[in-house]
Protein backbone atom coordinates (compact mmCIF):
# COMPACT_ATOMS: atom_id res chain seq x y z
CA UNK A 1 0.00 0.00 0.00
CA UNK A 2 1.30 3.79 -0.95
CA UNK A 3 0.23 5.27 2.65
CA UNK A 4 2.46 2.48 4.22
CA UNK A 5 5.08 4.04 2.17
CA UNK A 6 4.22 7.60 2.92
CA UNK A 7 2.94 7.60 6.51
CA UNK A 8 3.15 12.00 6.45
CA UNK A 9 0.12 11.52 4.67
CA UNK A 10 -1.77 10.61 7.22
CA UNK A 11 -1.11 13.37 9.02
CA UNK A 12 -2.36 15.70 6.82
CA UNK A 13 -5.47 17.97 7.43
CA UNK A 14 -9.19 16.50 5.38
CA UNK A 15 -8.66 19.57 3.47
CA UNK A 16 -4.88 18.81 2.66
CA UNK A 17 -6.07 15.37 1.60
CA UNK A 18 -8.39 16.91 -0.41
CA UNK A 19 -5.99 19.26 -2.02
CA UNK A 20 -3.38 16.01 -2.70
CA UNK A 21 -5.75 13.69 -4.10
CA UNK A 22 -6.93 16.81 -6.86
CA UNK A 23 -3.75 17.50 -7.06
CA UNK A 24 -2.78 13.67 -8.00
CA UNK A 25 -6.07 13.67 -10.22
CA UNK A 26 -4.57 16.07 -12.26
CA UNK A 27 -1.27 14.77 -12.37
CA UNK A 28 -2.81 11.64 -13.90
CA UNK A 29 -4.29 13.51 -16.37
CA UNK A 30 -1.99 15.37 -17.71
CA UNK A 31 0.74 12.26 -17.70
CA UNK A 32 1.22 11.43 -21.14
CA UNK A 33 -0.29 8.18 -21.36
CA UNK A 34 0.38 5.82 -24.44
CA UNK A 35 -3.04 4.01 -23.70
CA UNK A 36 -6.12 5.28 -26.02
CA UNK A 37 -8.56 3.98 -23.61
CA UNK A 38 -7.16 6.18 -21.05
CA UNK A 39 -8.84 9.53 -21.25
CA UNK A 40 -12.42 7.89 -21.40
CA UNK A 41 -11.66 6.20 -17.99
CA UNK A 42 -10.20 9.57 -16.77
CA UNK A 43 -13.31 10.67 -17.59
CA UNK A 44 -15.73 8.10 -16.00
CA UNK A 45 -13.74 8.57 -13.21
CA UNK A 46 -14.35 12.03 -13.09
CA UNK A 47 -18.18 11.64 -13.61
CA UNK A 48 -17.88 8.92 -10.85
CA UNK A 49 -16.12 11.52 -8.18
CA UNK A 50 -18.38 13.99 -9.19
CA UNK A 51 -21.66 11.67 -8.44
CA UNK A 52 -20.77 10.23 -5.09
CA UNK A 53 -19.59 13.56 -3.30
CA UNK A 54 -22.04 12.49 -0.84
CA UNK A 55 -22.02 9.12 0.91
CA UNK A 56 -24.16 7.47 3.69
CA UNK A 57 -23.69 8.64 6.80
CA UNK A 58 -23.13 4.47 8.26
CA UNK A 59 -20.31 4.53 5.45
CA UNK A 60 -18.76 7.43 6.37
CA UNK A 61 -18.45 6.71 10.19
CA UNK A 62 -16.78 3.41 9.03
CA UNK A 63 -14.39 5.70 7.43
CA UNK A 64 -13.75 7.76 10.21
CA UNK A 65 -13.43 4.24 12.53
CA UNK A 66 -16.86 5.08 14.51
CA UNK A 67 -17.85 2.06 13.18
CA UNK A 68 -16.60 -1.31 12.16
Amino acid sequence: MILERMPEVKNLTPEEKEILADELWADLGHSNHEDPDIKPLLERLLEQREADSTIPWEDMKKQIGLAK
